[in-house]
């Protein structure tokens, strides 16, 4: 089943709830129900309910919140993860790049909303936000466009030499991977 929208010469659409069937090798439609009266919202909910989806009415919240965290969780899961950068950023080299694989770098800036970020600097923003801190992030991708590593700069614009960092070699010298590149972050 599936929901059409009909034209209907100077008025509007006909909405028609439809299913289609096969009959001797030919492909038909049938009209279940003129749908044309109904309000838009319902039209769209049964439509999703069509492809699968599930409806809840505007009137009903969708969830309940039972408990929330301070931010604080937030900033101990990154404190987390930049601890273990180095070994992820190694795994993931290892799974995906090999020995001369020519790897992506996209050096990218943005603007960030906030004051706590010591990497922040005022500088121009290519997001069109006048006087607003910005951060200047590389990142580092397999050939098929999948991540392996990421860098932040702070946000003042200069030219940057990087020289590779021992974490992204891996111990086997067959899988060793070693990039050598310059930033120039404007």
């Amino acid at each position: 089943m599936y929901i059409e929208a009909v034209p209907n010469r100077n008025s509007p659409p006909a909405i028609l709830l439809r299913e289609s069937y096969r009959e001797g090798g030919k492909v038909h439609k049938r009209t279940l129900c003129n749908l044309s009266d109904w309000p838009t919202a319902r039209i769209e909910g049964l439509r999703g309910v069509l492809k699968g989806g599930t409806v809840i009415p505007a009137e009903q919240d969708a969830f309940t919140v039972i408990r929330s965290l301070p931010h604080g969780h937030v900033a101990a899961a990154l404190d987390w993860l930049l601890e273990r950068q180095p070994a992820i950023e190694a795994t993931l080299a290892k799974r995906h790049l090999t020995n001369g694989t020519l790897v992506l770098y996209d050096v990218s800036s943005s603007y960030i909303e906030g004051r706590c970020c010591p990497l922040a600097k005022r500088g121009h923003s290519r997001d069109g936000k006048k006087g607003t801190l910005r951060i200047i992030y590389g990142l580092l991708c397999a050939p098929d466009g999948c991540p392996v590593a990421i860098e932040v700069f702070d946000g003042i614009p200069a030219i940057r030499k990087r020289s590779p960092r021992k974490s992204r070699n891996s111990n086997s010298p067959s899988t060793s991977t070693t990039w050598f590149w310059s930033v120039i972050a404007a």
